[in-house]
């Protein structure tokens, strides 16, 4: 691995994903172009990808002070199968692409 200069860049992981698997077994060339233009090169391929900022990407919330809570995995798989469905698969509002946990006393 060569790197010529480190940085860091946000993109669409899905997109990202179904280029790695369509990629030959050769050497790969990635590269941050101004506008936040991601190229990715290989002998026979060329793809390109918009990417945002390091600074866009959403702050994950710190739970320092939090109180703990404990639950069955077969219970936060029921919940996360009954609301999946609502999660948007809009990669331009990725603000969306999530699902929101809201814990009561009870």
């Amino acid at each position: 691995m060569d790197i010529q200069e480190q940085g860091s860049i946000t993109i669409p992981s899905k997109k990202l994903s179904e280029i790695i698997k369509e990629l030959p077994s050769t050497n790969i060339t990635v590269t941050v172009k101004k506008n936040n233009l991601v190229v990715i090169e290989t002998e026979q391929c060329l793809f390109k990808i918009v990417g945002l900022p390091k600074e866009e990407f959403p702050k994950l919330p710190e739970f320092k002070d939090k109180e703990v809570i404990k639950i069955e995995q077969s219970i936060l798989q029921e919940i996360l199968k009954l609301t999946s469905f609502a999660v948007s698969y809009d990669e331009t509002r990725y603000i969306l692409n999530g699902i929101l946990f809201q814990i009561n006393k009870k």
